[in-house]
């Protein structure tokens, strides 16, 4: 059996590769998804880096927003905003 600690790690990392996949899909910056979480962009960035794993509160945002309906990138368009893509 394995430790908290391996499956927490296990998990927050499968979290990170959909949340990026669903960022790409919207074509969303990291900024645009931090702001949604709410996190800053560097650490959206560090989660798809791999330096960090999400804690317990920021997995369950990210599934959160995962179920979320997605957004239309025309609505992040509009707002102008910029940052990593």
């Amino acid at each position: 059996m394995r430790n908290r600690t391996a499956q927490a790690k296990e998990e927050g990392e499968k979290l990170v590769r959909a949340l990026r996949k669903r960022r790409a899909q919207l074509d969303l910056t990291q900024a645009e998804v931090g702001a949604q979480l709410p996190v800053s962009q560097n650490t959206v960035a560090y989660w798809e880096q791999g330096r960090t794993v999400p804690g317990v509160v920021n997995r369950r945002r990210i599934r959160a927003w995962l179920e979320r309906e997605p957004q239309s990138p025309a609505v992040h368009l509009a707002r102008g905003a910029k940052g990593k893509r």
